[in-house]
């Protein structure tokens, strides 16, 4: 009988032994150390004249009607478009030190192109959060300055030289969170040095922008509340004209900024006031020149209301206007941008629904005036439908 026992109880130990080993060691799931996000913006649009895309007369991102010089500037268009689709990416996304990337494939100089997109950089930085309410950022990102982004299915348009202001800037900038607030500094480039000339040939050489050596500093104080943040923001340089140092100006903005939601109800709004603040590469009107400092302001008011829980109508409207010109009008339009525009009004109405949780179908309109320094108006409709595929 004792024997018996024994052997039961060797075979029980075994078996258990047994089962224990053939149990696999859990294996931690390794860390991702990239992650990426983005949409794909596919869209047809109509103009019912020649409108600018910022200083090119296509569609691949309406901000105004363009002027009226030529016969086919009266002509209806059309156009298919892909290049404002975008792509990112964070690399190690959950560490306190991350960088982000993120690429569109706008062209200007290209009106409707398929196989020659190309990408652009639109942010390049390093993040790094020094503890829970600290945090810097280095490298190409949104500016500190005026941070709200409009409603619409145009986001590289965006409202610019609309009523909307501040872009990517090169910059070193701090963030501090406190109890409902949010506090922002950031010192970058004043500016940009990178364009393509009408005869394709990139900036190679340094300019009034680097020969100057003066940073552009940002300041910004948000209130955040549970249904979003509002707040107001400044930007400042004294920015160069040419190779005489008698040629610096000053170069400023400031403007108060909300973003908004109640249930079904969200607002986006900004106002600015600046003086040749688009020297400053905030895609407004007024670059000014070395003795002529010119003022300008603007805003923009963009809501949306989600009537039903896939389907919502947004819109809104925006104004850029330069005050003051000179009195030889076009004399400065050459140094104002898109042709010299005085005065460039933006209203807006669309129609979106969710297909899935991650495609939507939408219809935008959109009317243009644009006045100009010469004193001509042109006025433009563009419509605009498409689908939006976001990851």
């Amino acid at each position: 009988m004792r024997k018996s026992a024994l052997v039961l109880l060797s075979i029980g130990l075994f078996s258990g032994a047994a089962a224990h080993a053939q149990t696999p060691t859990p294996v931690p799931t390794p860390e991702a150390w990239i992650q990426g996000y983005g949409f794909v913006l596919a869209n047809t649009y109509y103009a019912s004249q020649s409108v600018a895309s910022f200083d090119s007369t296509n569609l691949s991102a309406p901000t105004a009607a363009a002027k009226l010089v030529a016969t086919q500037d009266y002509l209806a268009r059309s156009s298919f478009q892909l290049a404002q689709s975008r792509l990112g990416f964070w690399v190690l996304p959950s560490q306190p030190s991350r960088a982000q990337f993120e690429f569109d494939f706008i062209d200007f100089n290209r009106a409707s192109p398929t196989t020659q997109m190309l990408p652009r950089v639109r942010i390049a930085k390093i993040e790094y959060q020094i503890d829970e309410t600290d945090k810097i950022i280095f490298g190409q990102d949104w500016d500190v300055f005026s941070p709200t982004t409009p409603i619409t299915y145009n986001p590289v348009g965006n409202y610019f030289r609309g009523g909307n202001s501040a872009f990517m800037r090169i910059q070193f900038a701090y963030f501090k969170t406190l109890p409902g607030w949010e506090l922002a500094a950031g010192l970058g480039m004043a500016g940009t040095n990178g364009a393509v000339s009408s005869a394709g040939v990139p900036a190679a050489t340094d300019g009034p922008l680097e020969w100057s050596g003066l940073p552009s500093l940002s300041l910004r104080i948000s209130r955040v509340v549970p249904e979003g943040r509002f707040g107001v923001s400044a930007i400042v340089s004294r920015v160069m004209y040419n190779a005489d140092l008698s040629s610096i100006n000053t170069a400023y903005g400031y403007g108060a900024f909300a973003e908004l939601k109640y249930r079904r109800f969200a607002v986006k709004t900004e106002a600015y006031f600046g003086q040749n603040l688009a020297k400053l590469g905030a895609l407004t009107l007024a670059n000014g020149t070395a003795t002529y400092a010119l003022r300008e302001f603007g805003s923009f008011v963009t809501g949306r209301w989600n009537f039903t829980e896939r389907t919502s109508v947004f819109g809104g409207g925006g104004l850029a206007q330069i005050q003051d010109p000179p009195a030889d009008g076009g004399g400065i339009g050459g140094v104002v941008g898109v042709g010299g525009l005085k005065v460039n009004l933006q209203a807006r109405l669309g129609l979106d629904h969710r297909l899935t949780d991650k495609l939507v179908l939408f219809g935008e309109w959109t009317q243009f005036n644009s006045q100009y320094l010469d004193g001509s108006i042109s006025n433009a409709t563009v419509a605009d439908v498409g689908m939006q595929l976001t990851f």
